[in-house]
């Protein structure tokens, strides 16, 4: 994109070098000036006309002022023309071109508004061709700039086109060399180079057979038709043709040429014309050309004649602004090793320009400047750097923004937006950012250009692993590329399809081997084929799809010899025999095809037939084949790529395919450069884990040395592609590869060798660090209302596997340092659980800024540790409660990808060290029981069967025995799908756990603590009077009548029938005095579907997505009271988070919820409301400060339900979560 952005810049500094001209089919005047003593300044001479003479001198004089960029007494002399004559159509052109030059596009824009409205109430004819023609051009082209609309412009070439098409340039009159056609091709061509920027589906070629040669010439027809200008002494037209013909010119050396054989016209001319403006334009032509081939003495020479020449312009010297711009283009074409000096020389230029009101030399220096700082940031990435490149970027977009440029606006926005991405991981801030923009700018249709911003948003996407986002956004994409395909078919025209040309590429930009996963990279790869081939059903075979196809296409055209195909086909064939590869070829299938390629399990391609393979595709494919560059390259890499994962040979070949990956990406040719980037990092990354496993294969153990040769190799891969990563500014990669050095130092460290072992912490740590330095993004995440962004949070894999990896070392720690190493497994395992929806409560996740901000992309080293909650925090907790609490973890503590490891159970109470015991049980053996439990419908629940199986976990609890006290409060956080497990209903030593204690559920003690302190934030501000708010369709008789009795105990009216509501149940949640809600109803929860889970209402259901659409919400700390069916259901995360309505409550609002965790009988669920709602008797509450103890409400409750019924299925789904102590004192008993 930064290529593209220079080339922009490019476009529009050309412009401004050569205005366009069109003039009208009229005879010649006489201006009443001696035209051998008088240059003449104006494209649009000939049209003058009737103009008197003294108003065509002031019209000459403002040009002439317009030339030395002197826009201040232009545009003077222009506003004194009176209303008539300054809406004469040659002077609205000339008028407009002084905010066109001095890049005030909206006033340009302005000064033709003007003229159309002005035209049209006076009768004027305006749709002819003619010199309305131009103005409509102008306006067209201001349309791409300010509105980002290309339809006039695409009108206006197809008008040009047909006006010209049949008129060889050769037929020209002097009148119209002078005035029509020329200028209208000057123009013409500039919207040619525009269309190229905004669209890749119209055929250029097509446009460019204007101007007609007569006979074939291997110089384009524009530079045929500029040599002929000269050879007839038209200067200025040809001068004019120039500054558009270098645009087009591929080679250094035809624009150097063209330059001077229009400097060599000039020598020999004897015109009136002005050569101080156009040899002095010319040079400047040519000095930049000089400069970009590093001619430094030459390019010199001809700035410093350049501005000597514009000198000579017969104006006041303090006039004069050449100066000005000549030292722009220097600046802008210098080329020198040591960017801060160049960073150095715009800070004085910008200085001396910022005392005039040339906006284009201003804001074309401030986005040269900001180019140059992201340059010198991008080689040295450092806080001072970053500050730099912040200094100048907004800068730019301000002047922008305020000049109406609205196309480079965007450009620039597209250079910032991946330099935050690259540089601070600011994901939120950067879509908020784009999306604001598309707010601003609703129809921006500018598609090429949009495409790329939304490839900007696709990377952050697929990086966050965000797929519904990310296939939102492809989708997107691909209608802004069917919108940009239809566009150029209107009105007629429809662009030659060629299968062998790529047609509206959606994916200018791939990475092989990016952070993206496997089946993020095939729906990339078929988005890639689907544009040039036809599509395949099978994404994973995509490569060999494609092979197939080109394989036939060129045996069919003679381009491969049968020897080359038994090659590839790995035909096998006795001596003499003759084989028909061609029917072979064409019965194959691109399953078959990968087969032949890679082999199997059973069968690999031994490496000395893959070199043979690759290599005769590789001639192939690169040397003869006629395909697009990027294509075969992209092709054959691909194939590289996947016969080192889809190879079933050794590590040891894999070893060596890895490394053939590595040199093919080094030979890149620049084309394919500027298409394909190729992710070194990755490479490393791969083959050091590829040599991992060959010395595993070779020795039959695990490195357990690091001393040895092997692992210092290995080490010096990963090193070689950290450093690549931290160079390219890319964090996610970095914490990727230092997970690799961890998981190198694992087994040495595992037998506690002290080096190894703090090279393994050390590197876990610094990845953490930038997980959490990219997490700083997240917070401003626009999308978070979204449960699926929630479950981002919570679902990092590669950031998951950090913290199983440091308990699975701290548990090797010796019995004699068992305090350190259980407060070292304590506190990972309150960040491991802490990452999800602890986070995102910790750091208010759901709230997003006013708008983007310098200052949040400006992020560097500086960033929020992971909020967890602390020792001290747990006390003050304890405290508050007024009574001893224990507060419980279960960790899988098996090492990643296995969970034959006993779990852990990890306990702290008032002042007390951690303790960790192993407890017996491997999660596979809890899985198994779960997998069973989990199962149990109705029915089976109340079968002795069901305590029988539950009491098979009995071991999870059985440390309590003596880890806690009878009447303790005990605070679970579960692990995985214990989550929906009673755990309140296993026995501790032949008691039921919930007889013998009150039990408080948590997702993680994070969570926990957020609940506590927005409870205490709350009462501190809203003690009397209490409020409730009760909601309800029970489906029994009893269930209505315990409802009403509940509304009169609280003193309120109950909703139901009309008033339950959606809109009534947010109202009431929204109040800022909440304090209990209380729901009995249905609830609906789907295993397949658990974002769905939701509350039936009357006229919808209220689903957790509702919930978090409410958050954040100021100074709530409610209780919620759900009695519905399975309300406390959920499905559990990578991190151990829940998904379902409990932490979504938790999340917007409640400090403390009661719900259910399968479905019940409802006469059940009214018992449970008439015993719980007992705590809250109003005598108790009669003193101030009175509180209801939560946990042993929910026991007692829960107890004299098991005493009626003492079937698991009555008694044990209820379950109280978050804080359990909630005040109730102040106003009257009801």
């Amino acid at each position: 994109m930064e290529a593209d952005t220079i080339n922009q810049s490019a476009d529009r500094e050309a412009d401004s070098l050569a205005p366009l001209q069109i003039v009208d089919p009229c005879q010649t005047h006489s201006y009443g000036l001696n035209s051998s003593k008088t240059e003449m300044y104006g494209a649009l001479s000939s049209q003058y006309g009737a103009l008197d003479p003294q108003t065509i001198a002031r019209l000459e004089k403002a040009i002439l002022f317009c030339h030395v960029r002197a826009f201040e007494e232009a545009a003077k002399i222009f506003e004194s023309f009176p209303i008539d004559l300054l809406n004469h159509p040659v002077i609205v052109y000339e008028h407009s071109m002084v905010y066109w030059l001095q890049w005030s596009l909206l006033d340009c824009a302005k000064v033709l508004q003007e003229a159309f409205t002005w035209a049209e109430t006076n009768a004027k004819s305006i749709d002819q061709p003619g010199i309305y023609t131009l103005l409509r051009v102008v306006s067209g082209k201001l349309d791409v700039f300010t509105k980002t609309h290309f339809t006039k412009a695409r009108d206006s070439m197809r008008e040009i086109r047909a006006w010209l098409l049949n008129i060889p340039y050769s037929q020209y009159t002097e009148i119209q060399v002078k005035g029509k056609k020329v200028q209208c091709i000057v123009h013409y061509y500039f919207l040619l180079r525009c269309a190229a920027h905004v669209t890749h589906s119209f055929d250029a070629n097509y446009f460019r057979q204007i101007p007609q040669v007569s006979a074939k010439s291997e110089l384009l027809n524009i530079s045929k038709l500029r040599e002929h200008l000269q050879d007839q002494g038209h200067l200025r037209q040809a001068r004019a043709i120039l500054d558009t013909e270098v645009g087009f010119l591929t080679s250094q050396g035809a624009k150097k040429e063209a330059c001077r054989s229009l400097l060599r016209a000039c020598a020999r001319s004897e015109s009136i014309e002005p050569i101080w403006l156009i040899e002095g334009r010319a040079r400047l032509q040519l000095a930049q050309n000089l400069s970009q081939e590093h001619q430094v003495e030459d390019a010199n020479r001809e700035f410093e004649l350049a501005g000597t020449l514009l000198q000579q312009a017969p104006v006041l010297a303090s006039q004069n602004n050449s100066v000005l711009f000549v030292e722009l283009a220097k600046l802008r074409s210098t080329q020198r090793t040591d960017e801060s000096l160049i960073l150095k020389d715009w800070v004085n230029f910008i200085e001396q320009a910022s005392s005039t009101e040339d906006y284009y030399i201003i804001s074309t220096a401030l986005t040269a400047a900001a180019d140059n700082a992201l340059e010198v940031l991008r080689k040295t990435p450092s806080d001072i750097n970053r500050k730099i490149f912040w200094q100048w970027q907004p800068l730019a977009e301000s002047m922008l923004e305020e000049v109406g440029d609205i196309y480079f606006l965007y450009i620039g926005r597209i250079a910032t937006a991946n330099t935050a991405l690259f540089f601070a991981k600011n994901y939120g801030a950067i879509l908020k950012w784009f999306q604001d923009f598309d707010v601003k700018y609703p129809n921006f249709n500018l598609w090429a250009i949009k495409i790329a911003g939304k490839r900007v948003e696709k990377q952050i996407y697929a990086e966050i692993g965000d797929k519904l986002n990310l296939h939102k956004t492809a989708k997107e994409m691909e209608t802004l590329t069917m919108q940009m395909d239809a566009f150029w078919s209107d009105e007629g025209y429809n662009p030659p399809h060629r299968p062998d040309q790529q047609q509206s590429r959606m994916l200018s930009k791939l990475t092989f081997g990016s952070e993206l996963t496997q089946e993020q990279n095939k729906t990339l790869d078929y988005v890639w084929y689907s544009q040039w081939a036809e599509p395949t059903v099978d994404t994973s075979l995509a490569t060999e799809q494609i092979l197939l196809q080109w394989l036939k296409q060129d045996a069919a055209k003679g381009k491969l010899t049968q020897a080359q195909l038994e090659t590839i086909l790995a035909v096998e064939k006795k001596p003499q025999e003759q084989v028909d590869v061609y029917h072979l070829l064409s019965q194959l299938t691109p399953e078959r095809l990968s087969s032949h390629l890679y082999g199997s399990s059973s069968s690999p391609v031994p490496a000395t037939s893959w070199a043979t393979i690759f290599s005769t595709l590789h001639d192939w494919l690169i040397d003869n084949a006629d395909y697009d560059d990027e294509e075969r390259h992209y092709l054959i890499v691909k194939l590289q790529e996947n016969k080192v994962y889809k190879s079933w040979s050794s590590a040891a070949d894999r070893v060596i395919e890895c490394e053939n990956v590595i040199a093919l990406g080094s030979r890149f040719n620049a084309k394919v450069k500027r298409t394909i980037t190729f992710d070194l990092g990755h490479w490393l990354g791969c083959l050091a884990a590829l040599k991992v496993i060959k010395y595993n294969e070779i020795h039959g153990h695990e490195l357990l040395n690091e001393e040895i040769p092997e692992f210092g190799e290995i080490l010096d891969n990963y090193n070689t592609a950290l450093e690549y990563y931290r160079q390219q500014g890319q964090l996610y990669p970095q914490a990727v590869i230092l997970r690799g050095i961890a998981l190198l130092y694992f087994h040495a460290a595992k037998i506690l060798r002290p080096a190894a072992l703090l090279a393994f912490l050390e590197s876990l740590d610094s990845a953490n660090d930038i997980y959490e330095r990219m997490r700083e993004g997240w917070k401003y995440l626009r999308g978070w209302d979204k449960v699926e962004k929630l479950l981002i949070a919570s679902q990092e894999p590669m950031r998951l596997q950090i913290f199983p990896l440091s308990i699975h070392i701290y548990c090797q720690f010796q019995a004699s340092h068992h305090q350190v190493r259980n407060e070292l497994i304590w506190n990972q395992i309150q960040v491991a659980k802490s990452i999800g929806l602890g986070w995102l409560m910790r750091t208010n996740g759901l709230e997003q800024p006013e708008g983007i901000s310098i200052e949040s992309l400006e992020r560097s080293s500086d960033f929020e540790a992971l909020p967890t909650i602390t020792a001290e925090e747990m006390q003050i907790i304890t405290d508050d409660a007024g009574s001893d609490a224990l507060y419980v973890d279960w960790y899988n503590g098996s090492s990643p990808g296995r969970n034959t490891s006993e779990l852990l159970i990890a306990t702290t109470s008032q002042g007390k060290t951690p303790q960790v015991l192993a407890i017996g049980m491997t999660w596979d053996k809890v899985n198994a029981i779960l997998d069973k439990f989990l199962l149990l419908d109705v029915d089976d629940l109340c079968r002795i069967d069901a305590k029988k199986l539950l009491h098979k976990l009995n071991p999870l609890v059985a440390p309590l025995a003596t880890l806690s006290k009878p009447g303790q409060v005990l605070v679970f956080s579960a692990v995985g799908r214990l989550h929906r497990v009673p755990l309140h209903a296993l026995l501790v030593a032949g008691e039921v756990l919930i007889r013998r204690n009150p039990v408080v559920y948590s997702s993680s003690m994070t969570v926990l603590n957020v609940a506590f302190q927005n409870r205490k934030a709350f009462e501190q501000k809203f003690l009397d009077p209490y409020k409730a708010a009760i909601f309800g369709d029970p489906p029994s008789e009893r269930g209505i009548e315990t409802l009403a009795s509940t509304a009169m105990k609280f003193s309120v009216k109950p909703h139901i029938h009309d008033s339950f509501t959606v809109q009534r149940f947010e109202t009431a949640l929204r109040d800022p005095s909440l304090n209990l809600i209380h729901y009995h109803g249905h609830v609906t929860f789907e295993e397949n579907a658990p974002t769905d889970h939701g509350l039936e209402l009357q006229d919808r259901r209220f689903t957790l997505r509702d919930v978090i659409d409410l958050a954040p919400l100021p100074n709530l700390s409610y209780h919620a009271t759900l009695l519905g069916c399975g309300s406390g259901m959920s499905k559990t995360s990578v991190s151990n988070d829940v998904v379902g309505l409990v932490p979504a409550f938790l999340y917007a609002g409640a400090a403390s919820t009661v719900s259910t965790l399968w479905r019940f009988d409802d006469e059940d669920a009214t018992l449970y409301s008439t015993y719980f709602y007992e705590e809250f008797e109003w005598p108790m509450a009669n003193v101030q400060g009175g509180r209801v103890d939560l946990a042993r409400a929910n026991q007692r409750a829960i107890l004299k339900i098991m005493k009626l019924k003492p079937e698991l299925y009555h008694w044990a789904p209820f379950v109280l979560n978050g804080y359990w102590m909630m005040h109730v004192s102040g106003g009257e008993r009801p």
